[in-house]
């Protein structure tokens, strides 16, 4: 370890919360003080070993997603990223964390230089405060005209879905609730969880596009969806709104 490193540790040391530097060019981590350890319960030799990617891609994103999000953090540069983001933890469980990044350009390199910590929760009734949380996107959902839905962000199931959106698909919301997302396309589930990763990470901004959907009678139902991801007590959702549109040709 150079003079240099052995300085950089030191100060990273000082600090409660995680802090770490990544090469932007390589995904891999110049270096990260113990609290970094500790938030993403590895030894230093396992992180230094998992990486940034590995990290990342246990979430459920992607490589593509993750240099798209150093892509970004750079071009933006010098201001930084604030997000709060789940981080799957050594022990199979996900925490919450607010993360702070910023990109700089030192020594000829883009490195990603990164605050983290852990959001606790004292409640002591989180499923309670997570449905309470949700109750105005549940609201906003079933009052409006448009196709909309609610999706765990983990499991890839639904939450709750309006009336219009059981039509627009063909299915009973019971069969919605029950069963897996319909897809579009030659989108996979991966292709979607990357997605809402994406979604994350960028929230509260929100994603469009123009798709078709799989109706359960067979035929496609087109339609412009809107879907943003929203942090409801530590419980990522997204909130998803479609605009129904004539069929092509129509």
């Amino acid at each position: 370890m150079t003079t240099s490193e052995s300085m950089l540790r030191a100060a990273l040391s000082m600090s409660r919360d995680a802090l770490f530097v990544i090469d932007v060019e390589t995904m891999d981590y110049i270096e990260f003080n113990d609290a970094t350890c500790r938030l993403a319960g590895h030894s230093r030799e396992e992180l230094a070993r998992i990486g940034p990617l590995g990290i990342w891609t246990q979430t459920g994103g992607s490589q593509q997603s993750l240099r798209q999000h150093y892509d970004a953090l750079v071009a933006q540069s010098p201001k930084p990223m604030e997000v709060v983001t789940p981080v799957h933890h050594a022990d199979g469980s996900f925490i919450q964390v607010r993360m702070e990044r910023l990109a700089r350009r030192i020594e000829g390199r883009w490195v990603i230089l990164a605050c983290a910590s852990e959001l606790k929760d004292d409640t002591g009734s989180k499923a309670a405060k997570v449905q309470q949380e949700l109750e105005p996107l549940r609201a906003q959902m079933h009052a409006s005209s448009n196709p909309a839905s609610l999706i765990d962000y983990q499991a890839l199931r639904y939450i709750d879905v309006n009336a219009a959106a059981c039509e627009l698909l063909g299915y009973s919301r019971e069969e919605l609730l029950e069963g897996d997302l319909p897809l579009t396309g030659e989108r996979t589930l991966e292709d979607l969880r990357e997605m809402y990763a994406t979604l994350v990470m960028q929230a509260p901004l929100p994603a469009v596009e123009e798709t078709s959907f799989q109706r359960g009678d067979g035929t496609a139902a087109r339609s412009r969806v809107t879907r943003h991801a929203v942090l409801a007590d530590g419980m990522w959702v997204i909130y998803v709104d479609a605009k129904v549109l004539p069929p092509q040709g129509g």
